[in-house]
């Protein structure tokens, strides 16, 4: 059975896992090519475009890890 027949809203899907990884991996690529702040973030209210662009400025924001070098 197909997802759009029983989705509550058809129109607007989720995106996929592979989209969020791409989101993500955009934002990271928009973080090291900008040498400027990201303060505002406009987005479609559907709800794929809205993870889109969670993914992005988690990307955007995401602060590398280096408590465990010596």
């Amino acid at each position: 059975e197909l997802w759009v027949m029983k989705a509550e809203r058809p129109w607007d899907p989720p995106l996929h896992q592979d989209g969020k990884i791409r989101a993500f991996c955009t934002g990271q690529k928009i973080r090291s090519s900008i040498d400027f702040p990201i303060h505002r973030v406009f987005v479609s209210p559907f709800h794929r475009c809205v993870q889109t662009a969670a993914e992005v400025v988690r990307a955007l924001c995401d602060v590398a890890d280096h408590s465990g070098e010596s």
